[in-house]
């Protein structure tokens, strides 16, 4: 069943539920108050006969009357009777005066009266009793009193049809404003469930088309209620959702081609080592070519050795835990540079370094590795005698770590690549110096240990600048 469909059963059975109970518990007590008023009517007008009986009755007592027969005394009290006449409402009570030992006397009752049920009635007692007579409804009063030492019945026979005709109305209303709210309530939940349940049948459309593939679609939010919130939330999974699958893209993209490259990065050497060694094979007594041959062979072993290393250090980087320790940056610095000056002579290229002390929270071996790696590209894109720029500065919280060169740059199309596995800015340049495209790649790793950044900015024939940012709050 539809969420809608039970939203109008469960109003409609609402409705009827409340309009059912709570008319029929109002038409009851205005019932019940109708017929206790006329219960006080029937008292009040049985006591008013009384008391205009006792004061007509005052000069008979027994005393004087002893001698005189039943018959007479019932004679003299319905004679009294007669004379009373009382009023209601404009409507003349008929009542009459029943003596126990002669209850025929009731002529208005519809018949003889229970002579049981009268002896069980006190003295100066009321019993009540209502009857239907045909398609009348009546209320029996009855008081007893003794008159002479006889026992007589007030007795009134009221008609109240009229108030079971009311209640037969209130009800045939009831019934007909229930069946109408009902239509009412039932139209109304309708629309009020196609427009609660807006949102969520668009919710439910855009969850079936994602579920088809389509994370792009998203779900307008109108409101600021729960539904709204909801949606809101909603469309938060899905970009979350959709980020998430766009990484699994670029990891399935990145692997794809980490083993297209590597596939092309060994093909090419072996193709050319099975080439020359073939050469060596089929041409034994050329001493030229067995010397050119086994100096390719041993230049291209070498390469794959690189690639090996690399790869190696590449996986144990990113499954080892690393042991960090606290570093004096500025004596650091200076003994890789000193390291590196010497390589860097035999083409003439000066590095200067000027780095503010500090200290920091690193592998030192790994991050020296960073360093290097870094140089050594910059020396690869530098001409001869050129100069490369080591400056670290400290930055509020961070410690900024420069490596800057003049050499040729970097096209800005391909800049965000350069960090990916066997990727060359330069691949003619990288593999005549033996490079295997992996040093920024591994490099990046490694910063990533550290929680630290690296930057890579660079203009074609203006150089380029490798920034790493170091937390300096980093504790071991």
């Amino acid at each position: 069943m539809k969420f809608s469909i039970k939203v109008v059963v469960g109003v409609l059975w609402i409705v009827i539920t409340c309009f059912t109970f709570g008319g029929s518990y109002i038409i009851d007590t205005n019932f019940q108050m109708l017929l206790s008023e006329q219960r006080n009517i029937s008292k009040n007008i049985t006591e008013t006969i009384y008391n205009l009986l006792k004061n007509d009755t005052k000069g008979y007592n027994s005393k004087t009357l002893g001698h005189i027969n039943n018959t007479y005394k019932d004679f003299v009290i319905q004679d009294i009777a007669d004379s009373i006449n009382i009023n209601v409402e404009g409507k003349k009570i008929n009542f009459s005066i029943i003596s126990k030992t002669n209850i025929d006397l009731d002529r208005w009752s519809g018949g003889s009266l229970n002579s049981e049920w009268l002896d069980k009635l006190e003295i100066n007692k009321r019993a009540y009793t209502f009857e239907k007579v045909g398609e009348k409804n009546y209320i029996k009063t009855i008081r007893p009193f003794v008159f002479l030492e006889n026992v007589y019945y007030i007795f009134i026979y009221k008609e109240i049809t009229h108030i079971f005709k009311n209640q037969e109305q209130q009800y045939e209303v009831l019934i007909k404003t229930t069946i109408l709210l009902s239509f009412i309530s039932v139209m109304m939940s309708v629309v009020f469930s196609k427009v609660l349940l807006h949102q969520v049948v668009e919710l439910n459309k855009v969850t079936e088309e994602m579920g088809e593939g389509n994370i792009q679609k998203r779900v307008k939010v109108n409101g600021n209620d729960e539904l709204a919130e909801l949606a809101r939330n909603f469309n938060k999974m899905a970009d979350s959702l959709k980020n998430y699958v766009e990484m699994l893209e670029e990891e399935s993209q990145n692997k794809e081609n980490f083993v297209s490259a590597f596939s092309h990065e060994v093909k090419t050497p072996l193709t050319a080592i099975i080439g020359y060694a073939d050469m060596l094979r089929t041409n034994p007594n050329d001493i030229n070519r067995i010397q050119k041959g086994a100096e390719y062979i041993f230049s291209e072993g070498k390469r794959l050795e690189q690639l090996s290393k690399r790869l190696l250090q590449i996986m144990a980087i990113k499954n080892q835990e690393l042991k960090f320790v606290e570093v004096q940056i500025k004596m650091w610095i200076e003994s890789i540079s000193d390291n590196l000056k010497y390589y860097l002579n035999q083409r003439n290229i000066e590095l200067e370094v000027n780095v503010e002390n500090d200290f920091l929270v690193i592998e030192p071996e790994l991050v020296n590795m960073v360093i290097v790696n870094i140089v050594d590209n910059a020396q690869k894109a530098s001409k001869d005698g050129e100069k490369i720029f080591i400056n670290g500065k400290i930055e509020g919280q961070y410690y900024t770590l420069k490596i800057k060169d003049r050499g040729i740059g970097i096209d800005s199309k391909i800049l965000s690549k350069i960090k990916e596995p066997f990727y060359k800015a330069d691949p003619s340049r990288v593999r005549n110096k033996n490079g295997a495209g992996l040093g920024l790649s591994l490099s990046q790793i490694i910063i990533e240990k550290h929680d630290a950044k690296m930057n890579i900015y660079s203009e074609i024939n203006i150089g380029t600048t490798v920034e790493l940012i170091f937390n300096r709050r980093k504790s071991i």
